[in-house]
């Protein structure tokens, strides 16, 4: 029987480039930016079914939030009926994590709060809109995006 190559030196050029090939896999996942959307998404999830419920609400809501952009603005019209309104709104940028915003929810007398968009990045922002009133909580999401 005849044996054609050196098997050998076939055996070790596959082991060293599987070898390279792990290798370089490794180098290229390390600096690879990871952006996760939160930081603590395991404790979310656990509170996952309060979110469900909020949603609810706000679907069920007779006179919903209202939100309109004007110029450089977000207008935000919260429903008439609701006292006591407070929250927060984010501003998430899913291009860059760095550029996410919270502003604190502060309506004035007739339910409107407006929030300046002037100092904000172009492009795709997704926007979160969760309050409360009279401790019963409301939850909405929108996409917004300024040119």
């Amino acid at each position: 029987m005849k044996i054609y190559g050196n098997w050998a030196l076939g055996v070790t050029a596959l082991y060293c480039s599987f070898a390279l090939f792990i290798i370089g896999f490794f180098v290229v996942s390390t600096f690879n930016k990871v952006d996760l959307v939160e930081k603590n998404y395991y404790d979310k999830e656990i509170a996952y079914q309060q979110h469900i419920d909020k949603v609810k609400r706000t679907k069920a809501l007779v006179s919903p939030l209202g939100w309109k952009r004007q110029a450089d603005q977000l207008v935000l019209q919260f429903p008439k009926d609701m006292t006591e309104i407070k929250g927060s709104i984010n501003l998430y940028r899913p291009s860059d994590s760095k550029n996410d915003r919270a502003i604190s929810i502060q309506p004035d007398e007739k339910n409107v709060q407006y929030v300046s968009l002037s100092n904000m990045e172009k492009g795709l922002w997704r926007v979160q809109f969760n309050w409360q009133s009279d401790s019963t909580g409301y939850y909405n999401e929108d996409i917004l995006f300024i040119e």
